[in-house]
């Protein structure tokens, strides 16, 4: 989105964004129950969503401020796109999460 000047790039990145945001919210919810398990999973979870939700807004007023500086949103799409990629590389470093191999084994043996 960031370097795309034609219309078939924004009709190309706007689905793209759209599948990325709708995964988000699921794989947050997935992965904080397997690697923090279900104990306190409400509490972690509404931790998770509230940062979320402020960086939300967060986000918007970056991209406001970068274009109000730079005349452009390159510049916030480049930080942007910086820190997911930053964000993926952290995730794959998580390593195996905890699951109950017992629970798997008996619904693979029916």
């Amino acid at each position: 989105m960031a370097l795309g000047h034609t219309i078939s790039s924004a009709l190309i990145a706007a689905p793209l964004v759209g599948l990325g945001l709708g995964a988000e919210v699921d794989l947050v919810a997935y992965l904080s129950s397997r690697y923090f398990g279900l104990r306190s999973y409400g509490a972690i979870f509404g931790t998770i969503w509230a940062v979320f939700g402020v960086s939300g807004g967060l986000g918007a007023y970056l991209m406001g401020f970068g274009f109000d500086k730079t005349g452009s949103y390159v510049v916030p799409l480049s930080g942007f796109f910086c820190a997911a990629v930053l964000a993926a590389i952290l995730i794959l470093m998580l390593g195996p999460y905890r699951y109950r191999v017992g629970l798997l084994s008996d619904a693979t043996q029916k």
